[in-house]
């Protein structure tokens, strides 16, 4: 009976593998089955040029590149004149385009689900052809058959991925800065070919057209040193990648990949206190940035003309507000000014001179006097006073 059919089968037994041997007394054989496709081509070798009659060859093949010259596969085989077939299931591993690219001398045929994908059965001696194919991902029958005429006999097979997909890529970057250049990082990742080189693109603010930097990077990851062209504002950056099958990732729109704001203008801020007091003193205050924006303002203080300026310590955020100091030197003038931060770390200057506002603060009372004048027989009597403040005055 021919493969796989059974005439007296006796026994069976199944290794650790899964793999079936079945003994066929009346064909004296063993047959083995698989639950898994071989990973070798099985390879019928024909003493004639029409794959006919039963091979005098059959061996398995780990990958179909031969080149016999003028010899044959095998001394069973004649030199010339002779044919053979190889067939597997192949496995594919994604869904896609596929080339594949016979090698023979002289004829050959291939077949890929049984479908008829190269066939050139005749004489080209020493040819090369391709052809391709979309697959599904998973297992696919593939079969080459090949004859020799006369002369040097080679056939060979080769099955390649054809990568259509444009790479990825991302970039990210600060979301303030106050210095060039501005450092953006980026990674990139291509499932088959492999990333070739990566690009930065730049446009300046949200109505901006975007523009190749000329900075590019090969590798899977980097930073881009990034110089601002445009001066403060908002930059919007983005990768645009290259496989090494020529894919190219699409251009960016609209907000791309990360932004940052540029900034290297300080804040700006003003204190107003009140011209006396006598208790915690209240300084309220205003603070802008036409940029970044206000991260933060801190109150500071001297005491007299002739003090050092210094922090009070707890900034407060926002654009406006109101600190209330607790003066620590005692009676005297107190001179105040803010100094605010921006969100891109720029800081207003120290405070000099007399700041933004004083207030003379006195917490003693004044002294006052009333002079009595002698008793008189009259209905209207003058009364005299006096009063003083060494510090603030009297009111």
């Amino acid at each position: 009976s021919s493969e796989a059919q059974f005439n007296h089968p006796i026994d069976i037994t199944v290794d650790v593998h899964g793999t079936a041997y079945v003994v066929d007394h009346q064909n004296n054989r063993v047959q083995v089955f698989s639950t898994t496709n071989p990973e070798t081509w099985r390879g019928e070798y024909f003493a004639n040029r029409w794959l006919a009659a039963h091979p005098p060859l059959i061996r398995d093949e780990s990958e179909i590149n031969f080149e016999w010259f003028a010899d044959s596969p095998d001394p069973v085989i004649p030199t010339e004149l002779f044919s053979s077939r190889w067939q597997r299931y192949v496995h594919f591993d994604r869904t896609g385009l596929y080339q594949f690219t016979l090698f023979i001398d002289d004829g050959g045929r291939l077949w890929v689900d049984d479908q008829l994908l190269i066939e050139e059965w005749y004489h080209p001696q020493r040819a090369t052809f391709s052809e391709t194919l979309y697959l599904e991902a998973g297992y696919h029958r593939v079969r080459l058959e090949h004859y020799e005429y006369q002369g040097w006999a080679a056939a060979a097979l080769d099955i390649e991925y054809i990568d259509t997909t444009p790479p990825e890529s991302n970039a990210t970057s600060p979301a303030y800065a106050n210095t060039a250049p501005i450092v953006v990082s980026w990674t990139a990742s291509d499932d088959y070919s492999g990333v070739a080189s990566t690009t930065l693109w730049a446009k300046f603010g949200s109505d901006g057209v975007w523009a190749g930097t000329g900075l590019a990077q090969a590798g899977t990851a980097g930073t881009f040193n990034y110089t601002p062209t445009n001066g403060d504002g908002v930059y919007y950056f983005a990768t645009v990648a290259t496989d090494n099958a020529g894919n190219v990732e699409a251009t960016p729109t609209g907000a791309g990949d990360t932004s940052t704001v540029y900034d290297t203008v300080a804040p700006s801020s003003d204190a107003t206190s009140p011209e006396y007091a006598n208790a915690a003193i209240p300084v309220n205050w205003t603070a802008s940035d036409a940029t970044s924006g206000v991260d933060s303002t801190q109150l500071w203080v001297k005491f007299g003309s002739d003090g050092v300026w210094s922090s009070s310590g707890v900034p407060q955020s926002g654009v406006a507000g109101s600190f209330s100091y607790t003066p620590l030197n005692g009676e005297g003038r107190y001179y105040f000014a803010t100094v605010a931060t921006d969100r891109a770390g720029n800081v207003e200057g120290t405070p000099t001179g007399d700041g933004d506002s004083d207030t003379l603060y006195d917490v003693t009372r004044p002294e006052s006097q009333v002079h009595v004048p002698e008793l008189e027989n009259a209905k209207t009597v003058s009364l005299s006073w006096t009063a003083s403040d060494n510090l603030s005055g009297v009111s």
